[in-house]
């Protein structure tokens, strides 16, 4: 019912706890041994972690130059 109601087709909504917060779980891909990071609906790719992140027009030349 959640996944319907906040539109997500695909991932997992984690309830934390003790608090009223809901996570969206992001997809991941990996690709060379580093994990991307992709919420749906998000122009943005998060590189292993959420502190990182490129444009996903950038993400080809970003893995050409690792």
């Amino acid at each position: 019912f959640i996944c319907k109601f906040s539109k997500v087709t695909n991932g997992s909504i984690r309830k934390l706890e003790k608090t009223n917060l809901t996570y969206i779980e992001p997809h991941k891909v990996i690709i060379k041994s580093i994990t991307f990071l992709v919420f749906n609906y998000s122009n943005d790719v998060y590189i292993s972690n959420l502190s990182k992140k490129i444009k996903l027009s950038e993400l080809e030349e970003y893995l050409k130059k690792i």
